[in-house]
C-alpha cells in the first residue's frame, strides 16, 4: 500500500511488485510493478463551486533494487501511467410557480471524462531484510508529468509499507 500526502492532493492506493534477484549479481533485485491509486484534491486549482473533480490512475513500471548494505536498498522505479480524469458540473435552478405560489428547484448532474497520460519516476532508499519473507518500508521522492488539465505535474515524497513474500 502507498500513500504520498502534500498540501494540494493526497494519493492513495495498492501496489503490486513482482521481483527477482538477478544470479550474476546477487546484489540486484529486477521486476515489474502495478499500481492503482485513487487522488484527492484539498486545492481546487480555479475549479467553480458547482464542479467537482476525480481522478483514478493505473500505473505499469519497472523496478530495481540495489542493495547497499544489509537490509538497505536503493529504489528506481519508472512508472507509464494511464488514467481517466472526470468533471461533475452540478447545476440547480431555482424558479417561482405562480399557480402554486411555491418556489421550485430543478437540479441536473453531467460528467465529463476523459484519460490521460503520464510518467512518473521514484527513487528512494527501503529497509526490508534481505532474504526471506517479511515487511519493508521506503522512502521515495518523486516527481510525475501528466497530460491532464488538471493535475498536470508535482514532485512529492512517498511512503512505503508492504509485505515481502
Amino acid at each position: 500500500m502507498t500513500a504520498n500526502f502534500c498540501t494540494a492532493s493526497a494519493i492513495r492506493g495498492v501496489n503490486i511488485n513482482f521481483m527477482i534477484r538477478i544470479p550474476q549479481h546477487p546484489r540486484y533485485l529486477l521486476g515489474a510493478n502495478l499500481n492503482y491509486s485513487v487522488i484527492k484534491f484539498y486545492d481546487r486549482n480555479g475549479l467553480p463551486l458547482y464542479q467537482s473533480y476525480q481522478l483514478k490512475t493505473s500505473d505499469l513500471g519497472i523496478r530495481m533494487l540495489k542493495q547497499i548494505k544489509n537490509g538497505f536498498f536503493f529504489n528506481a522505479n519508472p512508472h507509464f501511467m494511464i488514467g481517466k480524469e472526470t468533471y461533475v458540473t452540478h447545476f440547480t435552478a431555482l424558479g417561482y410557480d405562480p399557480v402554486n405560489n411555491t418556489i421550485t428547484s430543478t437540479s441536473s448532474k453531467t460528467s465529463k471524462s476523459s484519460t490521460f497520460l503520464g510518467f512518473l519516476m521514484d527513487a528512494g532508499m527501503y529497509f526490508m531484510a534481505p532474504k526471506g519473507p517479511g515487511v519493508y518500508c521506503g522512502l521515495d521522492l518523486t516527481i510525475r508529468f501528466t497530460n491532464s488539465s488538471m493535475f498536470e505535474s508535482d514532485m512529492g515524497a512517498k511512503f512505503t509499507f508492504g509485505l515481502k513474500f
